[in-house]
């Protein structure tokens, strides 16, 4: 899944370092419930990557871009319903 030393910066909720502090908050939060889904998409053409380097080698990346929050809600059992929200970078 993620390295064991991982980091990541949440706009909202700031950092969170570990892969068993990220997967735990990831199953309490966005995969928590069973009648609601969340995806993000891209917005064409405003993704950028930033590798990091160190001594020539890439340990890991930044990525910056607008996305768009698609979640998605069980009406009931062979029904979802979509709703997308344009989400664009905090800084």
């Amino acid at each position: 899944m993620n390295a064991e030393d991982m980091e990541f910066y949440h706009d909202k909720g700031g950092v969170m370092r570990g892969r068993a502090s990220f997967a735990e908050t990831t199953a309490k939060n966005i995969c928590g419930r069973s009648d609601w889904r969340l995806r993000r998409a891209e917005v064409p053409g405003t993704v950028k990557l930033y590798p990091l380097r160190s001594d020539g080698k890439v340990y890991g990346a930044i990525i910056s871009g607008e996305h768009y929050v698609i979640t998605q809600i069980k009406v009931n059992l062979k029904r979802w319903r979509e709703r997308r929200a344009l989400r664009t970078p905090c800084c």
